[in-house]
């Protein structure tokens, strides 16, 4: 939807932005219906669409198995590493064998991952909503997925992982949840 772009290019250290999306239709009802999501007009520089900023290159493919081709199956990785990336896909509460892979450690994608990134790389990831302190365990509710992606990042090397959740401003009907892993824990 360009939401996560447009968070994004508010950086100014940012130099150049690949965002990869399967549904190249999905990109462009976006930009039509809901164009505030990816405006970027209040950005110095910046095109009035974020998706027509100059540092933003779209891809429309599938970025599972973009990943999984570059980063997993050759010994040396045939696309540079990222700084950070932030994977934005289909929410973990979702139990489909297509969602669950996402979050598997013993899956191709998750370990493409801390191959993709730079030595001080980052991974972020939305959750979904967050827990309340009601809640039961995750690892024993349709949150299981959130529960296997912590525990796959740390199984992958990464140093310091953390979760936190927005003040309930992201414009979602509750808090939403984020999990952040860093490849160095000085980063």
């Amino acid at each position: 939807e360009g939401a996560s772009l447009r968070e994004v290019l508010k950086h100014k250290t940012v130099e150049n932005v690949t965002m990869i999306e399967i549904d190249e239709m999905m990109v462009s009802a976006s930009r039509k219906y809901i164009p505030s999501w990816s405006d970027c007009s209040m950005l110095e520089g910046s095109a009035p669409s974020c998706f027509d900023d100059s540092r933003v290159e779209v891809q429309y493919r599938d970025a599972f198995a973009w990943f999984i081709d570059n980063f997993l199956t050759n010994d040396k990785p045939l696309a540079e590493p990222f700084d950070v990336i932030i994977m934005d896909a289909l929410d973990p509460q979702i139990q489909k064998d297509f969602v669950n892979a996402l979050y598997d450690d013993d899956g191709p994608f998750l370990n493409a991952i801390p191959k993709a990134l730079s030595e001080d790389g980052i991974f972020i990831s939305q959750v979904g909503e967050s827990p309340t302190l009601k809640d039961p365990g995750e690892q024993w509710t349709e949150d299981r997925n959130r529960y296997r992606l912590v525990k796959s990042l740390a199984k992958l090397g990464f140093t310091t992982i953390r979760s936190y959740g927005d003040n309930g401003s992201s414009g979602f009907s509750f808090p939403w949840q984020f999990v952040t892993a860093f490849k160095n824990p000085d980063t």
